[in-house]
């Protein structure tokens, strides 16, 4: 390696990749797309919408995973399924305006001010996106974030609509036990009500018990989450994030679980089993 390289390769190795990384999150960011298209009443519980297996928008033709349609599904089953087409569908009813707003209400495009160093932001896009940057952004693609951004915003999808200031240290003490500083649960915001909330926990419960999720399941307690498979630039190269965000038990989450495999070292990488293994272990051990 030239010098230059080696101190890159050198330094990587201290970067805290949940912190200071960033990447396209691909299906996990649909229940926010979800969310955000309910608590506007764009869509309820009986929208349904009809998924030919692609769109065709500004002058793009942008595919669904499954190529061949999911036919006419509910908003819980296009969750489940992971419909692409359902979210591009529920990004045209919510307009970039709306769709940035709640893009900046999840955090997604600034720091969380967690207490640990070289947080970065993420790219995002403004309310001038064009029809087929927003079309993608529904469903994951063409922005980036972080670990910590994600697990934050999604903690509040589940917990009645409450954005806490995540924190590393939850109090400082001497090797005596006395406390020197306590770190109490900051809430910084409301995102969507209580409704919203437990209406998304439904659709995340489904991911695992019906959909694309099953292999996070775990014996003696009940799981909910959401699967996600990242295409990454350049695109075409066969090369994936994949990852689960999710939490347990579902009816009344105490854990959340977040956890991304960056290009599975397989030749076919886009598959989440990857990440729901892991997750299944974690859980299990929890």
């Amino acid at each position: 390696m030239s010098q230059k390289k080696q101190s890159e390769k050198l330094n990587s190795i201290w970067n805290n990749y949940c912190i200071t990384d960033s990447y396209e999150p691909g299906s996990t960011a649909k229940p926010f797309t979800v969310a955000a298209a309910f608590e506007e009443g764009k869509i309820n519980r009986k929208s349904t919408f009809t998924c030919d297996g692609q769109e065709k928008v500004g002058g793009f033709t942008i595919k669904c995973h499954k190529v061949d349609g999911h036919g006419t599904i509910t908003v819980k089953e296009a969750i489940a399924e992971s419909c692409n087409d359902y979210m591009m569908h529920i990004g045209k009813l919510l307009g970039a305006k709306k769709f940035v707003k709640y893009q900046e209400r999840f955090g997604f495009g600034t720091k969380t001010g967690i207490d640990l160093p070289n947080e970065t932001r993420g790219l995002v896009y403004g309310t001038d996106m064009g029809s087929s940057t927003l079309a993608t952004n529904s469903f994951g693609q063409n922005f980036t974030v972080n670990m910590i951004q994600m697990v934050s915003g999604f903690s509040s999808l589940i917990n009645g609509g409450y954005y806490y200031e995540p924190r590393v240290v939850k109090q400082v003490v001497t090797s005596d036990d006395q406390l020197v500083k306590n770190y109490s649960k900051t809430l910084v915001k409301q995102t969507i009500t209580k409704e919203t909330s437990d209406y998304i926990k439904e659709c995340l419960r489904s991911v695992v018990t019906d959909g694309t999720g099953s292999t996070a399941a775990i014996s003696g307690y009940t799981v909910g989450g959401k699967t996600g498979t990242a295409e990454t630039l350049p695109r075409g190269n066969h090369q994936y994030v994949v990852s689960f965000m999710g939490y347990a038990p579902a009816d009344n989450p105490q854990i959340a679980i977040y956890v991304v495999v960056d290009r599975p070292n397989v030749a076919t990488q886009d598959d989440a089993k990857y990440a729901t293994r892991i997750v299944r272990s974690i859980l299990t051990e929890a």
